[in-house]
C-alpha cells in the first residue's frame, strides 16, 4: 500500500529521450521517513501519464518486479524492460533481510540497471498495484538507486491502454 508522503515537492527530472533528445518530466518527489532509520530516502511518485510519457521519450530503465501471476497477461509492457520479482510479503525477520539482500544483488549485477546507478538515472519500478513497487524502490533507495513508481501501479485505471500489450 501507498505510504503517505512526510512532505511532497515537485521537481523537474532531466531525461534523454530515445533520440539523443533530452526533455523535462515535471514529478512529485515524496520524501518519507524510513521506521528503522533517521535517514530519509528520496522516491519520485508519478502518474500514469507521466509513466506513458516517460515510456515513449526515454530509453531508461524500466525495472518490472512482479511475482510470477501477480496480473492478467493483459498487463504486461509493450517496451522492453528488465524483470526482477521482489517478493517481501511473507517473509519477516532474517527470511525478509535474506530476500531484500537477494533481489539488490540481482538488480546490482545487471548490466541496464548497474548503468543506471552509476549515471545517477532514475530506475522506474514497476509492479501490480503499487505496493511491491513502492517497497522495491525504498530498498533500491537505500541502496543509492535514483527510483520512480506510480502509485496504483499497472492496475490503475488512469493507465494508458498504449503502453500495454493487446
Amino acid at each position: 500500500m501507498h505510504t503517505p508522503p512526510d512532505r511532497v515537492r515537485t521537481d523537474s527530472v532531466k531525461l534523454t529521450g530515445a533520440r539523443g533528445r533530452d526533455f523535462s518530466l515535471a514529478v512529485g518527489v515524496a520524501v518519507c521517513a524510513l521506521a528503522t532509520s533517521n535517514e530519509a530516502t528520496a522516491q519520485t511518485v508519478i502518474s500514469p501519464e507521466q509513466l506513458a510519457r516517460y515510456l515513449a521519450g526515454t530509453s531508461g530503465a524500466v525495472l518490472d518486479v512482479r511475482m510470477p501471476g501477480d496480473c492478467s497477461d493483459s498487463l504486461l509492457l509493450k517496451r522492453r524492460h528488465v524483470v526482477i520479482p521482489f517478493d517481501s510479503t511473507q517473509a519477516a525477520g532474517d527470511a525478509l533481510r535474506m530476500a531484500q539482500e537477494e533481489f539488490i544483488e540481482r538488480v546490482q549485477s545487471h548490466r541496464t540497471l548497474a548503468q543506471a546507478k552509476a549515471k545517477q538515472q532514475p530506475v522506474l519500478v514497476l509492479c501490480c498495484s503499487g505496493g511491491r513497487a513502492e517497497a522495491a524502490a525504498k530498498l533500491l533507495g537505500q541502496h543509492g538507486f535514483h527510483t520512480a513508481f506510480v502509485p496504483g501501479g499497472l492496475k490503475h485505471e488512469a493507465i494508458p491502454a498504449r503502453i500495454l500489450k493487446q
